[in-house]
């Protein structure tokens, strides 16, 4: 019994974190935290210009649609 007692105490000890460690593995959560965010901003920039991108391919699409249909009236993307 006093070898499990031992055994238990020890692998108890193992769980807690050293002050040393602990301001480490703040410092490292932190340092996760911060590039989980920036790749947020990232993904979310990406995502805008991809919508842009298709909006501005629809308006010109919109464009050549109306010239074809009538081409006594040349349309111009900023006069839609």
């Amino acid at each position: 019994d006093e070898e499990e007692f031992f055994e238990d105490e020890s692998q108890d000890e193992s769980t807690y974190l050293l002050p040393e460690n602990e301001k480490e593995l703040e410092n490292f959560i932190h340092s996760v935290s911060q590039q989980h965010d920036v790749y947020i901003l990232v993904i979310r920039s990406k995502r805008r210009k991809h919508f842009e991108k298709k909006r501005w391919n629809a308006a010109q699409n919109l464009v050549k649609e109306v010239e074809v249909k009538d081409p006594a009236q040349p349309a111009k993307a900023g006069r839609l």
